[in-house]
């Protein structure tokens, strides 16, 4: 028990870093926190609050595959706060397309039923349009 207590902090650190990451590289860059660039900021502090929080919900009902959810949260937030980070150049849809395939990872945990189907395939509709 001790050591899935141990390895489910170590899942929450990593999901943790990797919502936080595109954060911190904001922070540390030129960007103009106080003016211009103060919606990014507002979007990539709600990111990390949603991304944690809600791997942290997930976690505590996740039965099974919770190696790739866990990838699949790590991928997806990262690759979402590129999308923040990246403006409009070609990094944005290729970090868009990671973003929608690495939900795939996400719903893996789960059983494919008729509404995850339906969710999955709304967003890769919708990111592919």
């Amino acid at each position: 028990m001790l050591e899935d207590e141990r390895i489910s902090i170590f899942r929450s650190i990593l999901v943790g870093i990797s919502a936080l990451s595109p954060l911190g590289i904001f922070l540390f860059s030129n960007y103009d926190i106080l003016s211009v660039d103060f919606p990014i900021l507002v979007g990539l502090v709600i990111q990390a609050y949603i991304g944690f929080s809600s791997f942290m919900l997930v976690q505590s009902y996740e039965p099974k595959e919770k190696n790739k959810v866990t990838v699949g949260y790590i991928i997806f937030w990262s690759a979402l706060g590129v999308c923040y980070l990246s403006g409009k150049s070609l990094i944005l849809p290729i970090a868009l397309e990671v973003t929608s395939f690495s939900t795939i990872l996400i719903y893996s945990g789960t059983e494919f039923g008729k509404k995850q189907i339906e969710s999955l395939g709304s967003l890769l509709l919708a990111s592919g349009i």
